[in-house]
């Protein structure tokens, strides 16, 4: 079976999911930030995800705006470009739009009875409904 790992980029949360058949659960979450030291430590803790679960493909959720990808589009995408030079070039990466996950997120787990205190960092919730709409809408057959 296939494994992916879904991403959810935040300036300083990234959450991260892993899909593997159909089954699509959060993972962790990683600290991020603007400085260089937390941002290389971020990049390091994504691909230290990527190889301990032998990931054959990365999904990131990307922000879309009336049809165009926001400012912080271009931010995921610089982040990225680092992670994608210290990966396995068989490694697939693909974007999606993930305009409402974080709020479908929410949804999803408090319709799976997850308390409000697990569900404090939503960011892997997220990363979960990035995943699961490019498996439903976008995932090559």
């Amino acid at each position: 079976m296939k494994r992916i790992l879904g991403i959810d980029y935040g300036a300083k949360k990234i959450g991260i999911a892993l899909g593997v058949g159909d089954t699509i659960s959060p993972l962790t979450v990683i600290e991020n930030g603007k400085n260089k030291r937390l941002r290389l430590t971020a990049v390091n803790n994504l691909i230290k995800s990527i190889e301990s679960e032998r990931v054959e493909a990365v999904v990131v959720g990307i922000p879309i705006l009336d049809g165009k990808e926001s400012i912080s589009a271009k931010d995921i995408r610089l982040f990225m470009k680092e992670v994608e030079k210290k990966i396995s070039s068989s490694i697939e990466i693909y974007y999606v739009d993930e305009s409402k996950t974080s709020k479908d997120a929410v949804k999803s787990a408090i319709s799976f009875g997850i308390s409000r205190k697990k569900r404090k960092d939503d960011h892997a919730f997220s990363a979960c409904e990035i995943l699961k709409r490019w498996t439903d809408e976008c995932s090559p057959k």
